[in-house]
């Protein structure tokens, strides 16, 4: 079959392959296929052989052996594919969109030099074909780091529900800009108490006023029982602060559903200049922690303390086992003069049940603060520095991360300070 094709603006692509049969003279369908043509690698061969399954009712019925050839065919598959990069793009989470640009630049790169073999090999108007084409595929590499730049990213936490009673299981669901998250399915407790501590990312497209970037769509919440939806509700996004946890209560029908926001790439400066300094602290996790069994009962029975010059000291709750799970948070309030001057200590200690005794300090660790950036929250899994006599030195990690809110470096300066200890 010869056909003259070229792609639609909106980059339609598609070719359908129908197998029919006669039955007592009357023809009839027995299944068909679709083949995306600007998928099909034209920049390897100007034949291309492939497979298309042929359904009915969606079940498999056959296989066809289909042979495209057309020379010169898979540059307007490539012209076709930069079109449908935005559509693509918004199917991408924002770390996947690097993964897409390299590609296409080694697609760019491909047609170079396929230009340059026809430049010396046909005529005038052939090549004049190829530059405009090159100059085409140029500016639209423009249009998508434009378009690129302009992607919003933001980390929704589902915490719980109140006031939810039912026996078929609750759950929430997130929606923006036509991406959505589904929590699991919890039951609720005899007074209606639903846990989740879920997060997820959605993205979506931004604008830009006042030469800031925001989001103007809403977020939608709805919580649903079993398959019956409790209540609906929306939630805006245009005062959100970058890097700064938007935290709240939402009403949905009933029940009432904790939740936070945190803008990760996008957003409004935050506002300082009314904020006291202050360090948020969430301390996660312990792996191949020591302990001294002084008690002589053989568990180990870790607990961390935080403190910040001469502060307050907090404590989180004491756990069972060498690699314990906390996922505890603390807000420490620091001193107005010169927060960032202070330093984070955290001591890991083994609880020792022994009346009278003491517990056993295992060891420290310590994070300087003029490191911190502002509203920027930082991970770190830091080596313990073992100071218990008679524990052998092994590699004990302890998981935390830091914010500094109200003080710290812009968020653009990256600290030169040493390393944590």
């Amino acid at each position: 079959i010869n056909a003259e094709y070229m792609g639609s603006p909106q980059g339609v692509s598609m070719m359908e392959i129908s197998f029919f049969g006669t039955i007592g003279g009357a023809a009839r369908s027995f299944g068909k296929g679709v083949i995306d043509l600007v998928a099909l690698p034209w920049q390897r061969s100007e034949k291309i052989e492939c497979e298309v399954r042929l359904k009915l009712n969606g079940a498999l019925v056959g296989v066809v052996s289909v042979l495209f050839g057309h020379p010169g065919f898979f540059m307007k598959s490539w012209l076709m594919w930069y079109e449908r990069w935005g559509l693509l793009y918004t199917e991408l989470e924002e770390g996947q969109a690097s993964i897409w640009e390299e590609e296409a630049e080694a697609r760019r790169g491909l047609m170079w030099e396929q230009a340059m073999v026809q430049r010396e090999s046909v005529g005038g108007e052939w090549n004049a074909w190829w530059w405009v084409m090159w100059e085409q595929v140029s500016t639209w590499m423009v249009q998508w780091r434009e378009y690129a730049a302009m992607w919003c990213s933001m980390r929704v936490k589902i915490i719980r529900a109140t006031r939810v009673h039912t026996d078929q299981g609750a759950h929430v669901v997130a929606e923006l800009g036509g991406q959505s998250y589904t929590t699991c399915w919890q039951s609720s407790s005899a007074h209606g108490l639903v846990m989740w501590h879920e997060e997820c990312v959605l993205s979506t497209m931004g604008v830009m006023e006042n030469n800031v970037k925001i989001v103007a769509l809403p977020m939608t919440f709805s919580l649903w029982a079993g398959n019956s939806m409790i209540g609906q509700a929306e939630i805006s996004l245009r005062e959100l602060r970058y890097h700064l946890l938007h935290s709240t209560a939402l009403s949905l029908g009933d029940g009432l559903v904790w939740l936070s926001v945190e803008a990760l790439n996008f957003g409004l400066e935050p506002q300082l200049e009314d904020e006291e300094p202050k360090l948020e602290v969430l301390v996660q996790n312990a792996t191949s922690l020591p302990f001294a069994d002084s008690d002589g009962d053989g568990i180990a029975e870790p607990f961390i303390t935080l403190r910040v010059g001469d502060g307050q000291c907090y404590k989180t709750t004491t756990k069972t086992g060498v690699d314990p799970v906390w996922d505890e948070s603390f807000t420490l309030p620091l001193h107005p003069s010169e927060p960032a001057e202070q330093v984070l200590e955290l001591c890991v200690y083994d609880r020792d049940k022994a009346k009278g005794n003491h517990d056993d300090l295992m060891g420290k660790l310590t994070i300087p603060l003029a490191k911190l950036c502002r509203d920027d929250p930082a991970g770190y899994r830091l080596t313990l520095r073992i100071t218990k006599q008679g524990v052998s030195m092994q590699n004990s990690k302890v998981a935390v991360r830091v914010c500094a809110r109200g003080f710290g470096l812009p968020r653009a300066v990256k600290a030169t300070t040493q390393k944590p200890n």
